[in-house]
């Protein structure tokens, strides 16, 4: 009779679901104003993610990128790289020609697109081009004297990398990238 009385118990609560609202395809709002659940293809935007995306571009998704900040030289030029030891860097920055160039290893369609770099709510939107070959890359330029400039020298916060059609990428505070930042704005 105890197994009886719990099984009818999980039926009434399966009934009780059953008449519940049903939930939405993916991409319909919920009663709440939220998207339906994500899939595996496409994951839901991470509420830590800055909501920067333009009209009619999707909001971006958070990356995790492991790694570490390494510097070197590169033709006279200082450069911070990010990512994991022996492989190609998921980001970088170095000064070239008073401008601070700015390079994150992704594969999205060749040619113009911008690249946002969002920290401590503020952002900038630089031109950039995309490329496939030699490795696939999106590369843009911010003139070392601009006032955003200014402020990622002083970075203490993370620093997060939107490109439209990739996932966001979140990136440490550094030493490192702040020390090219701050050389080339000297």
């Amino acid at each position: 009779m105890k197994h009886a009385t719990i099984i009818l118990a999980g039926l009434s609560v399966l009934t009780a679901c059953a008449d519940s609202e049903p939930v939405p395809a993916e991409g319909e709002p919920m009663d709440n104003g939220v998207a339906g659940p994500a899939t595996e293809a496409e994951p839901m935007p991470l509420a830590s993610a800055p909501a920067v995306a333009g009209e009619g571009e999707v909001a971006p998704v958070l990356a995790r990128i492991d790694g570490n900040w390494t510097s070197k030289r590169e033709a006279g030029n200082r450069m911070a790289l990010y990512g994991e030891p022996e492989t190609e860097a998921a980001f970088s920055v170095r000064c070239e020609a008073g401008d601070l160039v700015f390079s994150r290893s992704v594969s999205v369609p060749e040619g113009p697109v911008p690249l946002t770099i969002v920290f401590d709510g503020d952002s900038e939107r630089v031109s950039a081009m995309a490329q496939e070959d030699p490795i696939p890359m999106v590369t843009g330029r911010l003139p070392a004297v601009n006032a955003f400039a200014g402020a990622l020298a002083r970075a203490e916060s993370p620093i997060m990398i939107q490109v439209p059609g990739a996932p966001t990428i979140s990136l440490p505070p550094s030493d490192q990238f702040r020390t090219v930042v701050e050389s080339c704005r000297a």
